[in-house]
């Protein structure tokens, strides 16, 4: 157990005080929410739809083109929780992609589409840090 700091919590009255102060928390609906992340293809599809509402600052040509670039990664990452996309697999996309004869320019476009994405899933909480770090090319 870790108190809120992330200290590890090693003695009885710690223990205790942690738990009065979650106690609190949920007294006063301040708990996280736990919940299992979304699949690739739902949070991909949650963006587009917040994207395409108006409530993004996006132009139109430029939806479509994140919508088809994203539908790319959808068919490759498929049903993967997108807390456990990590840099291999985005590493092995660049690679078929690659193999595919696909310019750089073009799949650097693909990465970046993706870590847009994934800050929104950042901040709504549902990662902890991207797995595009580094990665484009």
């Amino acid at each position: 157990m870790s108190d809120k700091d992330g200290n590890r919590v090693e003695t009885a009255a710690q223990a205790v005080a942690e738990l009065k102060r979650l106690q609190t928390q949920r007294a006063d609906n301040q708990l996280p929410i736990l919940e299992r992340t979304p699949k690739f293809n739902d949070y991909v599809a949650r963006y587009i739809g917040f994207v395409s509402s108006g409530q993004g600052t996006k132009k139109p040509g430029t939806i479509q083109k994140e919508k088809a670039i994203l539908a790319r990664w959808a068919d490759y990452l498929g049903q993967l929780r997108i807390d456990q996309i990590k840099r291999v697999h985005v590493n092995r996309f660049i690679e078929a992609r690659l193999k595919e004869g696909v310019a750089p320019r073009t799949i650097n476009l693909d990465v970046i589409a993706l870590r847009v994405m994934l800050k929104g899933a950042l901040e709504d909480g549902l990662i902890q840090r991207l797995p595009t770090e580094a990665c484009a090319r």
